[in-house]
């Protein structure tokens, strides 16, 4: 009898394993997805904010305003995209995930000593961070190559 119970939970065991994998492959899916959307999301935010902001551009070049301090408003733009979303969500999402994870855990009867990853939060904040910079490259690029006198004439 202890046999078959032990042959039980060791193939209780694989099917949890191998469950366990494919949702990890799932999430790490799902997680590369959703990177892609956020740089396209930027991507697109800074190009059409350039875009339509290229009066603005030239009149500012034309006052007097150096190429750097172009790049340099661009990127400060990108940067308070990103920082809006993460300064409300993120801690909306830990305290939100901190309540559905003490909820499931009293619902199984398990231990629900959850801890917050500080570091990790902190380098995915900076990552972010980071990565809308580099995005911005190419509009802040654009922007800086904007000849103020062709956009001013077509007024």
């Amino acid at each position: 009898m202890k046999a078959v119970a032990y042959r039980l939970r060791c193939v209780l065991r694989a099917r949890w394993r191998a469950t366990l994998g494919l949702s990890v492959i799932v999430a790490v899916v799902s997680g590369v997805v959703l990177a892609f959307a956020v740089v396209l999301t930027v991507a697109h935010v800074m190009i059409t904010s350039m875009r339509n902001r290229r009066r603005d551009v030239a009149i500012v070049r034309s006052l007097g305003a150096d190429r750097s301090w172009i790049t340099r408003a661009v990127h400060w733009q990108s940067t308070s995209f990103t920082l809006l979303p993460i300064a409300v969500g993120t801690p909306i999402g830990l305290i939100a995930g901190q309540l559905v994870f003490k909820k499931f855990a009293d619902s199984v009867g398990a231990v629900d000593g959850a801890s917050i990853p500080f570091e990790f939060v902190a380098v995915i904040i900076v990552c972010l961070i980071v990565l809308a910079n580099v995005v911005a490259a190419v509009p802040a690029r654009a922007a800086r190559r904007m000849a103020p006198s062709a956009l001013l004439q077509a007024e």
